[in-house]
C-alpha cells in the first residue's frame, strides 16, 4: 500500500484561479458585474421588503417569512421562516436554487438565496413572486381552530433532520 502523504500545500488549478482573479480584478474586467450584483441584491431587498409590506395587517407574518431590515452587504440573502422546507421546495419547483438551512446547522430557520452576477433582474423579480405565491397560500390558510384547540399540520415546526 502506499503511504498517506498529508500537505497543506494548495493544488495548482487553485493557485491558477486565484492568480486569474487577480489578474481580472486589477484590470478592472469585473466591475460591471460588480456594480450588476449590487444592483440586483438592492433590487431583491427591495422587492421582498414591498412584498411584505402587502402582509402588514397579518398577525402571523414574521413567523411566516421575515427579511433584515437593512440591506445586506453581501448577495446572499436569508429568508427568515419557520417553514424554510417548504418555501425553498416551492421556489425550487419554479426553477429557483435555493436552499433551506435548519438547525443544527444555524440557529434560526431559514431559506438561503445566492445572487450572481448571472442573475437577471427579471430572474429576481420571479423569484419574488415566487415567495409571494407562497406567503398568500401560508396566510390565507386557517391558523389555528379556536374551538377544538387543533393546530393545523403546517404550523407546526418542521423537525430538524438528523445529520449523517
Amino acid at each position: 500500500a502506499r503511504p498517506l502523504i498529508f500537505t497543506t500545500f494548495m493544488p495548482f488549478p487553485s493557485l491558477a484561479a486565484i492568480k486569474a482573479s487577480y489578474s481580472l480584478l486589477s484590470s478592472g474586467k469585473t466591475e460591471a458585474l460588480v456594480t450588476h450584483l449590487r444592483n440586483l441584491t438592492a433590487q431583491l431587498h427591495l422587492l421582498l421588503q414591498q412584498m411584505l409590506s402587502k402582509f402588514v395587517g397579518c398577525p402571523t407574518i414574521d413567523k411566516i417569512l421575515s427579511i433584515p431590515e437593512s440591506c445586506p452587504q453581501s448577495p446572499i440573502f436569508s429568508l427568515v421562516t419557520e417553514h424554510p422546507r417548504s418555501l425553498a421546495k416551492h421556489s425550487q419547483d419554479a426553477g429557483f436554487v435555493v436552499r433551506p438551512v435548519v438547525p443544527p446547522t444555524v440557529p434560526t430557520r431559514r431559506v438561503r438565496v445566492c445572487l450572481h452576477a448571472g442573475n437577471s433582474m427579471t430572474e429576481v423579480q420571479s423569484l419574488v413572486m415566487r415567495i409571494e405565491e407562497w406567503v398568500n397560500s401560508r396566510t390565507s390558510q386557517p391558523r389555528l381552530d379556536m374551538n377544538s384547540n387543533n393546530v393545523q399540520a403546517q404550523d407546526v415546526a418542521e423537525p430538524a433532520k438528523p445529520r449523517l
